[in-house]
């Protein structure tokens, strides 16, 4: 699992807030070189976690997550090409999934 924007508390402010939804929605509300991030509480550790959800599985793994307890969704915000190869250090499109 995983690739993360650091710093987590920068997301709010580089990141546009999206509609909550499955993926398919979550897509839908993205604009043309924008990326979906996933704002998870970590209920156990004293980070948050930014992580890239760039398919239905990814999503659904930290997803699943929720249910097991183990972080609290803060939100899905889209974040534009320049901001989130800073943020995660790797140049998105050139990672293939």
């Amino acid at each position: 699992m995983g690739t993360y924007y650091n710093p987590t508390d920068e997301v709010p402010s580089v990141g546009r807030i999206l509609e909550e939804g499955d993926f398919e929605y979550l897509q839908k509300q993205l604009k043309e070189d924008e990326y979906l991030f996933g704002l998870y509480d970590r209920l156990a550790a004293p980070f948050d976690n930014a992580v890239w959800l760039f398919s239905r599985q990814e999503m659904r793994e930290f997803e699943d997550m929720i249910t097991a307890g183990y972080v609290r969704r803060i939100g899905f915000f889209a974040i534009g090409y320049l901001a989130a190869c800073k943020g995660t250090g790797v140049d998105l499109k050139e990672v293939r999934r």
